[in-house]
């Protein structure tokens, strides 16, 4: 839950970012004051617990918004916990208080859902289920597991559509005008044609 989020998708889709704490003293966070400050003035409503890092009145003069956990959660959109300890039980870091206090509608993620415990009261592992006041709660223990195959896959694709794009009758086709290509293009014909590369690469001779 201590990773810092994007605020281009943030401000985008209008969500409250959240900030807390990972486990119960934990006073480390991958948000520090300056990021705070960015994307504060990027548009973001950011929440920072209190006591959750660094110090309140830092993330407070950055702009961020201080408030306890219970605050913190009944506020945000979406939910992410993280934090697993091999061999160790996970922290539970939102209870069913918490659930109960959150806006139906809000989506709780737990990435740490094992079969008898996990970061969120309730989750089960592989499972979607929602509570009584509307909050959705998702088991995803193994979220992280497709995702080098569907980066593969991804990249693959790219890698396939530029090729095809390049290619007219199975020969490369330079066309300076297209905008894709003006996009990827380096060099052609002895020429740097990217604007900001050519203080760094010497002319293809």
């Amino acid at each position: 839950m201590s990773q810092e989020p994007s605020a281009s998708t943030a401000t985008r889709r209008s969500a409250v970012v959240a900030v807390v704490a990972e486990r119960p003293g934990e006073h480390r966070t991958a948000l520090v004051p300056n990021g705070v400050r960015s994307l504060c003035s990027a548009g973001v409503d950011l929440l920072v617990e209190s006591d959750a890092g660094a110090t309140d009145s830092d993330y407070a003069a950055s702009g961020a918004r201080i408030a306890s956990r219970q605050r913190v959660l009944a506020d945000a959109d979406v939910v992410i916990t993280t934090a697993r300890v091999p061999g160790r039980i996970p922290p539970l870091l939102v209870t069913d208080e918490a659930l109960t206090g959150m806006r139906p509608g809000s989506v709780v993620i737990d990435l740490a859902a094992r079969d008898l415990d996990g970061n969120v009261a309730g989750s089960v592992p592989e499972q979607t289920i929602t509570t009584t006041n509307g909050v959705t709660v998702i088991g995803a223990r193994n979220l992280a597991s497709p995702v080098p195959m569907a980066a593969s896959s991804v990249y693959s694709h790219n890698i396939v559509a530029t090729a095809d794009h390049l290619l007219v009758n199975g020969a490369v086709s330079i066309d300076r005008s297209d905008p894709v290509q003006a996009g990827i293009v380096l060099t052609h014909e002895h020429q740097v044609l990217v604007k900001e590369a050519r203080d760094e690469l010497q002319p293809v001779r």
